[in-house]
């Protein structure tokens, strides 16, 4: 009896561990299903995330075109700055040459002037000399008209005297002649000169025209220039503005690199940290698999072995109950044996007393006596072998108790190693759900530098129109420039015919 109590009260302890791992089951199976709804959300974070990267990566190579784009725009620009500083020089050295020429001519011209006057104040000098010689001549000659008419009226002189005065002054005539010539022939040379210097102020007024037009034609270029040295300031503002939000955009671009490189390496190190969650679950997966396939075979075992339990103690209590039966019989038996036996021996005591009166029937009485003392001993001996029975019944039932109760210690063993495993299993889901909380914070940090690169990449999209528009400017400008250079050799090559 003391050992069905036990292996009652064993068996409700089962019964309510069984309850209790059912429910620890229970919790495990909802931890379990809310740690697959995690690494389902975190899945679907991480492909967000992919995504994310994809775009980010494709705006970043948008980016990076633009950003070439431009630093070939500004190439470009700086090209046509070089080709526009090149042109400005060499009209610079055209001007400046022209400025020389211009100055040459205006020394030349002064020259001619100072020869012209020179050449006046000569012919002025020579016509004066003339005169004045002319005057000379005349007047010798007169002196000479007036000594040879006082000679010949007179006579005072000599021929010889007079031939010699008249070959001194036939000397001082010739040489007056000579001198007259001389002065005759410089006075036409000077004429002549006279007359190259008067073809010479046509020469210097037209030469006078074209260098008050070459004059404008300079100022003209100079105004160009001035404009040309206004619009490349203007080229080198917005250039070196270009430059500087290029640069700004580059460092936005190494910044944004150097980001996309940090989420690549949280991405793969949460990639790797995901693999390894996904791999632990599907191991506590497996494990919850291969634990509630042993709770469920347990649970059968232990349903069998409820059952057997219940059979050996619906038996054992059928034993007991046909046992206690049997001893109710066996005493009941042996109670109206003894009754029967007192009975009888007091019958036979009274058949003693009255032998003599009832032979007869006390014959008859021992006959019946040794019938039912024969029938007695055949009961007994059915009754013993009953008993027999039942003790071995009694033993296979308590053989049949101690392997239950074997079986039941076993189950326990078991049901402890299953709440260790189950404990271990708890530690381990403790440390997933300390991973996945670890997991989910850093996926809410990788979300708030996602929202961060977002907003980032929105002021990179509104520089990027920014220079898109300076961009688009500058084209304008550089169409400007063009037509303006287009004008400006149409004007040079004018001006180089016009030289």
């Amino acid at each position: 009896q003391r050992e069905f109590d036990e292996a009652s009260t064993a068996l409700d302890q089962e019964a309510k561990a069984r309850i209790e791992q059912e429910r620890i089951a229970k919790q495990h199976e909802v931890l379990l299903l809310e740690l697959r709804l995690k690494a389902d959300e975190q899945s679907r974070q991480l492909q967000d995330l992919v995504s994310s990267k994809g775009r980010l990566n494709s705006e970043n190579g948008d980016l990076a075109r633009q950003v070439e784009e431009l630093e070939g725009k500004i190439q470009a620009a700086t090209r046509l700055k070089l080709q526009f500083s090149n042109e400005l020089d060499q009209t610079r050295r055209i001007a400046e040459e022209e400025g020389r020429e211009r100055q040459n001519l205006n020394n030349l011209s002064k020259n001619l002037q100072r020869e012209l006057e020179q050449l006046r104040e000569s012919i002025e000098d020579e016509v004066a000399g003339k005169a004045e010689s002319t005057r000379q001549l005349q007047k010798a000659q007169l002196e000479l008209d007036q000594w040879r008419t006082k000679f010949e009226t007179e006579g005072l002189i000599g021929a010889d005297e007079f031939d010699e005065v008249k070959k001194r002054q036939n000397a001082k005539t010739s040489d007056l002649q000579d001198a007259l010539d001389a002065m005759h022939a410089k006075i036409v040379a000077l004429e002549n000169a006279r007359s190259r210097r008067s073809t010479t102020p046509k020469w210097l007024s037209s030469l006078e025209k074209k260098q008050k037009a070459f004059d404008k034609v300079i100022d003209e270029w100079k105004k160009k220039v001035d404009d040309l040295y206004l619009e490349l300031d203007t080229a080198q503002r917005d250039s070196r503005q270009l430059s500087g939000e290029a640069h700004k955009l580059r460092g936005h671009h190494d910044a944004l690199v150097d980001q996309v490189e940090g989420l690549k390496r949280e991405n793969s190190a949460l990639a790797a940290e995901t693999k390894d969650l996904t791999e632990q679950l599907g191991e506590g997966g497996r494990a919850a698999h291969a634990l509630s396939k042993n709770m469920r075979r347990l649970e059968m075992e232990k349903e069998e072995l409820q059952r057997g339990l219940d059979e050996a103690e619906a038996a054992l209590e059928a034993e007991e109950s046909k046992s206690l039966r049997c001893q109710i019989e066996v005493t009941q038996i042996r109670a109206e044996i003894e009754k029967r036996i007192a009975e009888k021996e007091e019958e036979f005591e009274n058949s003693r007393k009255v032998h003599q009166q009832t032979i007869d029937s006390i014959q008859a009485t021992l006959e019946s006596e040794s019938k039912a003392k024969s029938e007695l001993f055949r009961v007994k001996k059915k009754l013993e072998a009953d008993i027999n029975e039942l003790e071995i019944a009694l033993d296979h039932a308590n053989r049949a108790n101690e392997d239950a109760q074997k079986n039941i210690r076993r189950y326990m063993d078991q049901m402890r190693e299953l709440q260790q495993t189950i404990d271990e299993e708890q530690k381990r889901r403790e440390e997933f759900r300390e991973l996945l909380l670890g997991t989910e914070r850093k996926l809410a940090a990788a979300k708030q530098q996602q929202e961060e690169m977002v907003v980032k990449l929105e002021s990179i999209e509104r520089g990027r129109h920014a220079v898109e528009q300076s961009v688009k400017e500058l084209q304008e400008q550089n169409t400007e420039l063009n037509s303006q250079n287009v004008g400006r050799a149409t004007a040079k090559s004018q001006l180089d015919n016009e030289i």
